[in-house]
């Protein structure tokens, strides 16, 4: 994580300690080296645009109504919560900070929504209150940044139906699966 923080020099200091922080400490509360209650209370996630607790509770979320064969696609930069949740990404794009914004690339939105196509993700995850402009290059957080992105914001729409709202998080779950998944694990 430093050497990423290092490449990108314009990200704000405090963004470089909270994510870096966040990650660290996610993967103590993933091993059993802190409790998430003691991590919890610790200030840089209180003041954090990030937090870990809404991650941990998405992530139980997906667990609790899926199984470990579906996939889900997260609309943000939040991509622990694949690894927490143990399931995979219905695409090879992990989080959108290539897929709107000044520093979008060509080519990527299409790919982003072949994938879903074809994988199918069961539920797909989407997220505000994340502008990263230093990222983007935009001031948009990742739910207005869906409002211009036409042929995603139709498929979630369409496909879609709102199952959960988790803090800054809007857990969408596909149309065509009837109640809830029985979780097997």
């Amino acid at each position: 994580m430093g050497c990423y923080v290092n490449l990108i020099p314009s990200v704000p200091h405090q963004y470089q300690v909270s994510l870096f922080d966040h990650h660290r400490a996610l993967a103590g509360v993933l091993t059993h080296q802190y409790s998430l209650e003691s991590v919890w209370e610790r200030t840089v996630f209180h003041k954090s645009a990030f937090s870990m607790k809404a991650d941990l509770d998405v992530a139980s979320y997906i667990q609790a109504h899926s199984r470990p064969s579906d996939k889900m696609f997260i609309w943000g930069f939040n991509p622990a919560i694949y690894f927490v949740a143990q399931r995979a990404c219905a695409s090879r794009f992990i989080y959108n900070m290539t897929l709107y914004g000044d520093r979008a690339w060509p080519g990527h939105r299409q790919e982003l929504m072949d994938d879903l196509k074809r994988t199918q993700p069961l539920f797909i995850v989407v997220a505000k209150n994340d502008a990263m402009t230093w990222v983007t290059g935009t001031k948009d957080d990742s739910a207005t940044a869906l409002q211009s992105f036409d042929e995603l914001k139709r498929f979630v729409a369409t496909e879609y139906g709102s199952a959960a709202q988790i803090e800054d998080f809007t857990v969408y779950r596909r149309n065509d699966v009837a109640g809830s998944s029985a979780r097997i694990n």
